[in-house]
């Protein structure tokens, strides 16, 4: 009789573990995020340039990881430039993406110079309107470069929880450049 209330005791543990056990996804270039759930992937093209998203959804959060190729003028020529000149140029191009996602969104926020695994990168929260439920929601935004390709990593609150920021916190440092 015990061992039965045990066995019923540990299984919501036990399901409750293997629900957050998180898939880690390549998403180009030697880039690595985890996902909560199964990733969706969908190629578009836009004006000649092509944009991979990786999506995935969680009770509380909406993630995604959006790849933009070329994204650099003239690449030959850039990585023949100095360290400090690619920078700049990074620079550049990290800050209008941010200024572009933010008056996309008619929203504000301070953006923060930061660095994942060496790579100069830019990280932002803002709120933006859900189109689909028409409420303002939480969002949050890391950006960064490799080669010729810039990652945007988005979470989207569904709620406003504790567990949506955990899951955010989780998304955010499972982040990795191999």
């Amino acid at each position: 009789m015990n061992r039965t209330k045990i066995i019923f005791g540990l299984l919501p543990i036990v399901f409750s573990l293997h629900a957050q056990i998180w898939q880690k996804k390549n998403v180009g270039n030697n880039v690595y995020v985890s996902f909560p759930t199964e990733v969706k992937y969908e190629m578009k093209s836009s004006n000649g340039k092509y944009v991979g998203r990786y999506s995935s959804k969680s009770e509380n959060c909406l993630f995604m990881v959006l790849v933009m190729s070329d994204v650099i003028p003239d690449y030959p020529n850039f990585v023949n430039l100095n360290k400090s000149d690619q920078n700049n140029i990074i620079t550049i191009l990290l800050d209008n993406f941010c200024k572009g996602k933010l008056m996309y969104s008619n929203s504000h926020s301070e953006v923060v110079n930061t660095k994942i695994d060496n790579c100069l990168a830019r990280q932002l929260s803002y709120t933006a309107i859900n189109p689909a439920t028409g409420e303002a929601g939480k969002r949050f935004s890391k950006s960064f470069v490799v080669a010729n390709k810039l990652f945007s990593f988005e979470c989207w609150y569904l709620s406003d929880s504790s567990t949506s920021n955990l899951e955010m916190v989780d998304f955010y440092n499972s982040i990795q450049i191999k």
